[in-house]
């Protein structure tokens, strides 16, 4: 079924609906709620790699709202291990975390062939090594703090 985003449609609408459901011979009612999302297929992942829980939390949140599936990671070595699960269509990336910062967690995607392609955001407040993460084949730098429409424009170029 193929919905269009009605002109004076918000960004997302919240769509409620009732419905019955059958388990052996029992049937309940209840209230599932789906978030319709206009823009961004829901289908694009992102990793955000930051060990600051709140700017995290609040990220997450942020790109959740605009439709994306997202998935976190406090350091380096919790990000590689996600990727293991999961690979994303984009990464967001801190610089300075424990166990292993952004740096090591770049080198360590480019050795391995099916996550060099992956884009790397860089988001970190440490401006002066933007030319750094340039050589390493990061895709973009987002300097902190900034807004979300910013973080968000650069996000959606790569998605």
């Amino acid at each position: 079924v193929g919905i269009q985003r009605p002109l004076d449609a918000p960004q997302s609408r919240l769509i409620r609906f009732k419905a019955t459901i059958c388990v052996t011979g029992y049937i309940k009612e209840c209230r599932l709620v789906y978030t319709l999302f206009w823009g961004i297929p829901v289908s694009k992942k992102v990793l955000i790699i930051d060990d600051d829980k709140i700017a995290l939390s609040i990220l997450k949140t942020f790109l959740l709202e605009k439709g994306l599936d997202v998935h976190t990671a406090q350091d380096g070595l919790g990000g590689l291990e996600k990727m293991k699960n999961m690979k994303p269509d984009l990464i967001i990336l801190d610089v300075m975390m424990p166990n292993m910062d952004g740096y090591g967690f770049l080198r360590e995607i480019k050795k391995e062939p099916k996550f060099r392609a992956i884009p790397v955001v860089v988001l970190t407040g440490r401006e002066m090594m933007r030319d750094l993460f340039v050589q390493e084949g990061v895709q973009d730098f987002v300097r902190k703090p900034c807004s979300q429409e910013e973080l968000y424009n650069t996000v959606s170029k790569y998605l």
